[in-house]
């Protein structure tokens, strides 16, 4: 009789050990499917600044800011002189794309191309003040003396907003249609806090190289400044949100690698994650010794009522 009693007890301690056994496996698995679904959502925000040769932007709203230009012409898609000597300013409006390109110290050729056939831009002239001119066709803008007029003084800023692809675009009959490239640059990656919406950790940091393109998914929009000085190429200084960006490297015409903030960086850079983590094994390891320490006190106190 004692001895079945005595079974008994052990049979009702390694149930509830095993009971405490699934729930920590339970526990365990949930936090894991957590942070894996954390990884997968991690929004990193890229701070992008660059020296290239080519930048094209795809605007979703009417630019906020005039682009300042001195010194130019425009001319139409059909080769046409619109103005042959330009000082003034230009608005872009929305669905166009803008190509960028300065190879070295040459001149710079902006071309504006409108997505849903409308106007790409219209500009106002300093000396003509309050005519502002519809451009209804394709126009390249081209601004010369570019080195001379900096040593006077005179830079330009172009602020910018919209999808963003940085560096020539390769195809399969070689790399690229033109000798402009994306000379180098420097990618910072900062991710999201899981407490607090608007703090950020550093992430790691990707090196851009002769010949890089950086790709956005379509959706992304960023927001950045391209500066043209006595410099060669153009200065690009942008930052976008993304959950992931990819590079491809000259000779990549089908591959590309990704980019992004991963779990690891989280837990080595983001305190408040650290602290979760560690608050959370802790509360594990608790609970489990707290269990153990109950169910073997309840298990000899068994034994020794048994006994007598």
């Amino acid at each position: 009789m004692e001895k079945s009693k005595s079974k008994s007890n052990w049979y009702q301690f390694l149930n509830r050990k095993g009971i405490v056994f699934c729930l920590l496996i339970f526990s365990l698995l949930y936090v894991a499917r957590k942070m894996i679904t954390t990884y997968n959502n991690i929004i990193t925000s890229y701070n992008v600044l660059a020296k290239s040769e080519r930048i094209d932007i795809i605007t979703k709203s009417e630019l906020n800011s005039k682009w300042n230009i001195t010194n130019a012409k425009i001319y139409k898609s059909t080769g046409e002189v619109v103005e042959r000597n330009f000082n003034g300013s230009i608005v872009v409006y929305d669905s166009v794309k803008i190509e960028l390109e300065r190879i070295s110290l040459g001149n710079l050729s902006i071309r504006f191309y409108s997505l849903k056939n409308g106007s790409s831009i219209s500009y106002s002239m300093d000396d003509k003040v309050g005519v502002k001119v519809e451009m209804k066709d394709d126009v390249e803008i081209v601004i010369n003396d570019i080195k001379s007029f900096s040593k006077k003084g005179i830079t330009h800023v172009f602020p910018f907003e919209g999808e963003v692809h940085l560096g020539r675009v390769s195809d399969k009959k070689g790399y690229g249609d033109g000798n402009a490239v994306l000379r180098n640059g420097v990618i910072n990656m900062l991710g999201k806090n899981i407490l607090e919406e608007n703090a950020y950790f550093q992430g790691e940091t990707e090196n851009l190289r002769l010949g890089d393109r950086l790709i956005f998914p379509d959706t992304c929009i960023s927001f950045g400044l391209i500066n043209i000085n006595e410099e060669p190429a153009m200065n690009i200084n942008y930052r976008t949100e993304s959950k992931e960006a990819w590079i491809t490297k000259p000779g990549m015409l089908t591959g590309k690698y990704k980019i992004s903030v991963s779990l690891f960086d989280q837990w080595r850079y983001d305190k408040d994650f650290q602290r979760l983590s560690m608050a959370g094994a802790l509360l594990l390891v608790i609970t489990s010794l707290f269990t153990f320490i109950f169910d073997a006190l309840n298990f000899f106190l068994n034994q020794t009522i048994n006994e007598y």
